[in-house]
């Protein structure tokens, strides 16, 4: 199944990326390698990160084979910020059984939809954007809801270029995730692989 529905309120997902280290086309691609840019806005919330620069992002197959029990990894997800329990999802790794381990990459992430409470609470504490940004987004989803392609288009444009401008990424900027290309493998766990010679799963 593919990932085209969208997750309900509260829904947790978990998001795996697979990709070649020796693939030409990753080569330098900072959503697939670490760069010092990268590493020096993280280490603005955490000091102690490790330096990273120039290595690939995400643990190698042969890490979680390591980790494996029966076949299976048990792949975390993090508590919530209000201290709600976390949870984990085994994962089989048979279907990478002919990947070279050392050189095969998994990118993991795992994503929460707020509930609407939730949604209703962030919505309170404001945008950490300039209000100049704000106004600039509310015309954009204003043109989507009048289903206005060329004006939200236009007005997508001109919103990133004002994050940009205030020091804001687009939260794809840094991910290699593409929901078009991924696979639903269980129930909340979503593939994206991206070795060159991946057939369709």
């Amino acid at each position: 199944m593919k990932m085209g529905y969208s997750p309900a309120p509260g829904e947790r997902r978990t998001k795996i990326i697979v990709w070649d280290i020796d693939d030409p086309t990753k080569k330098g691609d900072p959503r697939y390698w670490w760069d010092e840019k990268q590493l020096s806005r993280l280490r603005e919330f955490s000091p102690d990160m490790p330096d990273l620069s120039g290595k690939p992002k995400g643990q190698s197959l042969a890490s979680l084979q390591r980790r494996a029990d029966c076949g299976e990894v048990e792949l975390g997800l993090p508590a919530l910020p209000d201290g709600g329990q976390g949870e984990s999802v085994r994962v089989s790794l048979s279907r990478w059984s002919d990947a070279d381990p050392e050189r095969t990459y998994l990118i993991v992430s795992h994503e929460r939809r707020p509930t609407g409470e939730e949604q209703e609470a962030i919505r309170a504490q404001g945008f950490p954007w300039p209000p100049e940004v704000e106004a600039i987004r509310q015309d954009w989803l204003a043109a989507l809801a009048a289903e206005k392609p060329d004006r939200a288009a236009e007005l997508r444009r001109r919103l990133d270029a004002s994050l940009k401008d205030h020091g804001f990424s687009k939260p794809g900027e840094l991910s290699a995730w593409n929901a078009d290309k991924a696979t639903e493998i269980q129930p909340r766990v979503f593939v994206q692989d991206e070795r060159p010679e991946a057939t369709s799963r």
